[in-house]
């Protein structure tokens, strides 16, 4: 079974694809100045050099489509964080209470409280978050069997069992022999769809 979009057969573990669409870029540059001045008292010369380097980093947009899912993140976790950068942000550049600004006052009046019950909505439900946990670990677990195809590039999932094939089914061909529907892979010697252009097992191209 292939594409269920294009019935295509090529494909790509989408893990794999996310992984190589990912690179590093670093450059660096050198820079050389030179000057000269002359008058009737005499004259100078000055040179100059400068280095600058780059890092970076960039990611296709096919890689960008086949990313893992994400882990949802509660809003009460949301709102702890956010209320805890703004007070840690307030106690360190307006420490004094004084010549503190009234919007900063107003912020800490709303942000105290909000992450207070924030904090402790994280702990009384604790189980909320460990679901969420575990459907994250699932889905990780199902998008490391995602399948990209590399014609139209859909993402899908493949039953197991629907791959599994007796070697020693054979259907009747117009001359009356009989074909099998399966064939070795030349690569890994695993058995594969008679019709199948990519291996399954080591994804090698079959000729």
């Amino acid at each position: 079974m292939g594409c269920p979009k294009c019935a295509s057969e090529e494909w790509k573990l989408a893990s794999v694809i996310h992984a190589g669409g990912k690179s590093t870029i670093s450059t660096s540059t050198i820079g050389v100045g030179g000057g000269a001045n002359a008058d009737i008292f005499g004259g100078g010369v000055a040179l100059g050099a400068g280095v600058g380097s780059t890092n970076g980093s960039q990611q296709t947009e096919l890689s960008k489509l086949a990313a893992p899912p994400t882990m949802e993140m509660r809003p009460a976790k949301a709102f702890a964080i956010l209320g805890s950068i703004i007070l840690v942000f307030g106690m360190i550049f307006f420490s004094d209470v004084r010549g503190r600004p009234v919007f900063m006052n107003v912020l800490f009046m709303i942000a105290i409280p909000v992450t207070v019950v924030a904090i402790i909505r994280l702990i009384s439900t604790s189980s909320i978050s460990k679901a969420i946990e575990e459907k994250h670990k699932l889905a990780l677990l199902e998008y490391e069997k995602k399948k990209m195809c590399l014609r139209c590039g859909a993402l899908y999932l493949e039953d197991d069992k629907s791959n599994v094939s007796d070697p020693n089914i054979s259907v009747a061909t117009e001359s009356g022999r009989l074909a099998s529907t399966t064939k070795k892979c030349s690569f890994c010697a695993e058995t594969i769809l008679a019709e199948a252009v990519l291996c399954k097992h080591c994804h090698s191209k079959i000729q």
